[in-house]
């Protein structure tokens, strides 16, 4: 309950003994909800008709305090034409005008939710002839020729490789692997994989941490494992999400997500060859 100040101004819609709130009050935010609850619905053209009129903002559709300057100047111009954005990007969401500002922020971003997780595919989804096999791929010389990219997308370095892969009974190969990042120095990595299952892989590297297990599906290999950028200091791990895809002349494209602590940090897109050692 609260006392109406000497303005003699009629009780508010709810029949309090209240004044109507004036921009700078706490209450102002209220009372343009409830106001908004209690609008008349727009004329023929308005959300939803697809004719875009409903994209332009009116006078009527923006708060009191961003139409007229605030005597302390946190509404004005620039408020407006927040608002009148706000206004456009609702349309063309389909979101109606009438809606509070604070309802219309919560819709949008329900909007860019939703739309940020679809599933990736499975494996399984890949499944077809020709198979792809690890094993029997890195079991040659390797050359690879690709792009590391930052979290933006932007391209940051060029990724090159090469290797020799060696049999290691009748499901596994050990592979050995020169990596060169930009100037960076050249990392070796040294690989031993094997199957231990239809579609099943499992490897170890000199630097991953434990045992990487992979799963192929037709054209398709996936599997997820932690790089240890420098081995001994944890605070360095990062996660590899890891797709490899097998081409119709026989050589193979990688895809890698980098993330550290679930957090995209890069990401690298190479395409290997294979050749029979000579």
């Amino acid at each position: 309950m609260c006392a109406a100040p000497d303005t003699g101004r009629a009780a508010g819609p709810l029949g309090a003994a209240c004044a109507t709130p004036r921009d700078g009050d706490p209450r102002h935010v209220v009372h343009l909800w409830r106001a908004s609850r209690h609008r008349q619905p727009h004329d023929a053209g308005g959300a939803g008709d697809g004719t875009g009129a409903d994209a332009v903002a009116t006078a009527r559709d923006l708060p009191e305090g961003s139409r007229n300057p605030h005597p302390d100047g946190v509404a004005g111009p620039a408020a407006e034409r927040r608002a009148r954005a706000q206004l456009r990007v609702g349309a063309a969401v389909g979101i109606p005008r009438g809606r509070h500002p604070l309802v219309r922020a919560w819709v949008l971003a329900g909007v860019l939710v939703v739309a940020g997780c679809s599933d990736p595919l499975p494996v399984a989804s890949f499944g077809g002839p020709p198979d792809f096999d690890p094993v029997r791929f890195f079991g040659g010389k390797i050359q690879s020729w690709g792009v590391l990219e930052n979290r933006s997308g932007a391209p940051t370095d060029i990724v090159t490789t090469d290797g020799v892969g060696e049999a290691e009974g009748a499901n596994g190969v050990h592979f050995r692997q020169n990596v060169h990042v930009g100037t960076e120095p050249v990392v070796v990595r040294d690989w031993h994989m094997r199957r231990v299952g239809p579609g099943r892989f499992e490897a170890e590297a000199n630097d991953m941490i434990g045992t990487a297990h992979g799963e192929a599906a037709g054209r398709a290999f996936h599997w997820t494992w932690t790089l240890a950028l420098h081995p001994g200091n944890p605070l360095t791990n990062v996660t590899m999400d890891q797709w490899w895809y097998l081409q119709a002349d026989g050589s193979m494209l990688n895809r890698t997500i980098i993330t550290k602590l679930g957090v995209v940090a890069a990401e690298v897109t190479e395409h290997f060859v294979s050749t029979p050692k000579g």
